[in-house]
């Protein structure tokens, strides 16, 4: 195991134990749910990746301390999920055996319903992620999770808590709403990495509510595979944010060269707002190679909520037209 994934475990070892334990009485004495900060979600995402890699590891011996910790962590992990209320802008803790949690699922399996409690749900243990938004003026793509519904619970699951996200994010950017917009992207990265934010950005930019609609009616096994496929494609869509560190973008253009360079199908940058000037400045410096003919589409002005929209798209071949229609097809609603 590698030396630093031990030194994150000794130095989070006693907290995360009494942790553990005042859930647990809290939990006892009847309390619906534990609020904590969005730092003590980070540190249990930390330790949930710690105990799963102490788990693959068969370097244990005779560690007492380390078995210990797998065991409680195991157990915690199992016992209890996350979830987000967005009302009170906190997360809190509950038991998955509990009413209140069986509520929320139950809520949330019915793709359909006409409106529902705002709850966002990770579980934390990589197996059972849910979200539940109120209905908005925009209804959610219900095709969309007719066609996901016949997975694997676990990636049913992660998909149907993305695309909810990511049209309550679309919702809230149509309503002006842009600081809420922000908040509900970035617990996306606290929980799900930078899949997740690619996923809301695939998804908000038509990309992802396209094809997902050509998968309608197919074999699982088919979709999977499909989905899979879908992501290595778009490995070079970028989307630049204002946020973004300088490093960030210098990775970004680096990227992009090494994919113009190697003749890759598609390769798009989109941006929106004051992130546009970050995105020309990158387009700007780039020296595409004189050897490889690429069609090239620009769209430089505002887009229907008038807000600023930079994009530009290189593309070659059959699956380079294929993602650009993906990107330039309005979704039926």
């Amino acid at each position: 195991m590698p030396a630093e994934l031990l030194f994150k475990i000794m130095e989070n070892l006693p907290w995360i134990m009494e942790f553990f334990e005042k859930i647990k009485e809290r939990l006892k004495k009847k309390d619906k749910i534990v609020y904590v900060d969005s730092d003590v979600v980070e540190i249990l995402r930390e330790m949930e990746i710690c105990i799963r890699k102490l788990k693959e590891t068969d370097g244990l011996g005779e560690n007492r301390e380390f078995e210990n910790l797998l065991k409680l962590g195991d157990e915690f992990f199992k016992e209890y999920v996350i979830i987000w209320v967005p009302d009170k802008r906190k997360y809190g803790i509950i038991p998955k055996k509990s009413k209140y949690f069986q509520n929320i699922i139950d809520k949330l399996l019915e793709s359909k319903k006409k409106s529902a409690e705002q709850f966002m749900v990770s579980s934390l243990d990589s197996g059972l992620l849910y979200h539940e938004f109120k209905d908005s003026e925009k209804r959610m793509e219900e095709e969309i999770i007719d066609t996901i519904s016949v997975l694997p619970k676990e990636a049913k699951t992660l998909y149907t808590s993305l695309i909810a996200l990511s049209a309550q994010i679309e919702d809230l950017y149509k309503k002006g709403k842009i600081d809420d917009a922000e908040f509900v992207r970035r617990s996306i990265k606290l929980l799900y990495g930078e899949f997740g934010l690619k996923f809301c950005n695939l998804y908000q930019r038509n990309y992802l509510k396209n094809f997902f609609k050509t998968l309608e009616k197919k074999d699982p096994k088919v979709i999977e595979r499909e989905i899979k496929r879908f992501f290595d494609e778009t490995k070079y869509v970028f989307f630049i944010h204002k946020d973004m560190s300088i490093q960030d973008l210098e990775n970004i253009k680096i990227q992009i060269e090494d994919a113009l360079n190697r003749g890759e199908d598609y390769i798009a940058v989109h941006s929106l707002g004051g992130a546009t000037t970050l995105a020309r400045t990158i387009v700007e410096s780039l020296s595409p190679p004189e050897n490889i003919t690429y069609q090239k589409t620009v769209h430089d002005g505002v887009d229907e909520k008038n807000v600023r929209d930079f994009t530009i798209i290189w593309y070659k071949g059959e699956k380079g037209e294929r993602l650009l229609t993906y990107f330039l097809i309005k979704p039926r609603v």
